[in-house]
Formats: C-alpha cells, sequence, structure tokens
C-alpha cells in the first residue's frame, strides 16, 4: 500500500478515551493522576480552553491533544520510565505554543460548541466519549480543522524524527467486525504493508469506527523491554486540492516567483502533493 496522501493526525480527542482500559490494573484514580502528570509534563496544565464542560444531564467531557493520550500511555506501560522522555520531545517540538494558538483555541470551543449542538440526538451511545471523538471527526473538512490538523502534525513528526523508540505509521481500517477490527498500515522498508488485528472497542472509543477509514498508528518500543505499545487514532487526509497548497500557489504567482514545473492539465495542489511522496 503506497499512501498516496498525506496523513495528518485529528488534533483533539476526549481526554477519557482510554480510560476504559487503562483503568482495568490501577483504578480510575490513579489513571486521573497520572493524567494530570501528563499534562504538567506537556506544558499544557494551564491551557484553561483544555477543561472540563459541562453537558447538564448528559455529564461532563474535556478535550485534549492526542499527545496527552500518547503520553498517558507510556506512562501507565512503562510506568512513569520514558514519561519525561516523551514529553521533552512534544515541547522541543513546540506543542505548548500549539496548544496556545488562537487556531487552536477557535477549533477547541467550536468543538465544544458541536458536542453540545449533537449531544441529544446520541442519547443511544453510552459512552461520552465516543460521542465525542464522533463529533470531531466529523468537523475534519472544515478548513480551521485542517489547518490546525497539518500542524500537530508537524509537531508530531518532528518528535518521532527525534526518538528512534517511536515509529508513526499511516493506513486505514480494511474492516470492523464485531470484537475485531482489521487494519493496514504503511511501514515502510522491505515490508511496506502490514495488517494488524485490533480490538474494535479501542478503534470505536477514538471515533474509528468505519470501514476505509483513515488511520495513524504510534509504536514505542522502549528497550529492553521485548513488547511494544501502540496507539491507533483517526486521520484526515489532505485531499489534491487541499486549500492551504492552492493558497500557497497563489501567493506564488502573485509575488512572480516561479512555481515547481508541473504537468500540463494537473492541478496545483495534485502537482505539490506528487512531489512529497
Amino acid at each position: 500500500m503506497k499512501t498516496p496522501h498525506e496523513h495528518w493526525e485529528v488534533p483533539l480527542v476526549a481526554s477519557t478515551s482510554m480510560d476504559w482500559f487503562l483503568s482495568k490494573e490501577r483504578g480510575m484514580k490513579a489513571v486521573q493522576s497520572r493524567r494530570l502528570r501528563v499534562r504538567n509534563i506537556l506544558g499544557l496544565a494551564a491551557s484553561t480552553h483544555l477543561r472540563r464542560h459541562s453537558l447538564g444531564r448528559h455529564g461532563t467531557f474535556q478535550l485534549d491533544a492526542p499527545s496527552v493520550l500518547i503520553c498517558l500511555l507510556t506512562d501507565v506501560r512503562w510506568q512513569g520510565t520514558y514519561t519525561r522522555t516523551f514529553g521533552a520531545s512534544f515541547t522541543a517540538a513546540g506543542l505548548p505554543r500549539l496548544v496556545g494558538s488562537e487556531p487552536f483555541v477557535k477549533l477547541t470551543n467550536e468543538t465544544v460548541h458541536a458536542v453540545r449542538e449533537g449531544i441529544a440526538d446520541s442519547a443511544a451511545e453510552k459512552s461520552l466519549a465516543v460521542v465525542v471523538n464522533r463529533t470531531i471527526c466529523r468537523l475534519r473538512n472544515e478548513k480551521l480543522f485542517l489547518q490546525v490538523a497539518r500542524d500537530y502534525s508537524g509537531v508530531m513528526q518532528e518528535v518521532v524524527d527525534a526518538l528512534p523508540n517511536v515509529k508513526r505509521y499511516t493506513g486505514h481500517v480494511v474492516w470492523i467486525d464485531g470484537r475485531d477490527a482489521l487494519v493496514e498500515l504503511d511501514v515502510g522498508g522491505e515490508k511496506e504493508e502490514e495488517t494488524r488485528t485490533v480490538d474494535s472497542d479501542y478503534l470505536r472509543a477514538m471515533g474509528i469506527d468505519t470501514d476505509g477509514q483513515p488511520i495513524i498508528a504510534i509504536d514505542q518500543h522502549w528497550s529492553p523491554d521485548t513488547e511494544k505499545s501502540t496507539y491507533y487514532q483517526p486521520a484526515v487526509v489532505a485531499s489534491e486540492d487541499d486549500p492551504f497548497e492552492l493558497e500557497r500557489w497563489e501567493r506564488l504567482l502573485r509575488s512572480h516567483e516561479t512555481p515547481p514545473p508541473r504537468d500540463r492539465g494537473e492541478s496545483p495542489g495534485k502537482a505539490v502533493m506528487d512531489s512529497k511522496d
């Protein structure tokens, strides 16, 4: 499988998405304590727009950058051993600056509004985190969403480049059937493609519930541990008509700069995206 377009991380997630299985061994209070610790390490504890929001009788919810859940998974799996190393890479890549930026704050506020507007139509879903994550995924075609997704993915890629213990793979859901799901990932190298069977409850909790849905997998393998831990999250695929690339071409033409060559008949967006392969 060769991914034809660039995958960007969905830049927001319900903070309690993984609580249902992270709390099995240590309990919910331990998970809450670790989440607070992770936010402090990432420099996000003072981000007031990531506070809890009330939905009246439906309960409360909180949004986070996916980095919080990734580091929380690390903190639980390896008992805090590598959390600061991982967190330092996120802060060095500019995560606190991005989360505090005007576009990120605006997207957070718009997401909170969308969740409140749609909660009445989601009463049949028992998990509030699932409702929130599905709502987030429905915003994926908005220009602001794409802008923040692109910027967050830039941070994530810097972290992966800095840490040989962490790998980032793009892919998609092949099928979901009962408790099982099959995903296909582009892992590069000689193997190129890799299929994995995943717990479908995990994917649904993250808002991944459709065959063909694009995903990103973050693998962690901290030596000398022989096992790896994987964080799966929904992704958005930058289209050939990506508005940011088209705007870039318009700026180049207005400034009389010479754009890179492209085949006759191709759209500017397609030429730019193809050049990244």
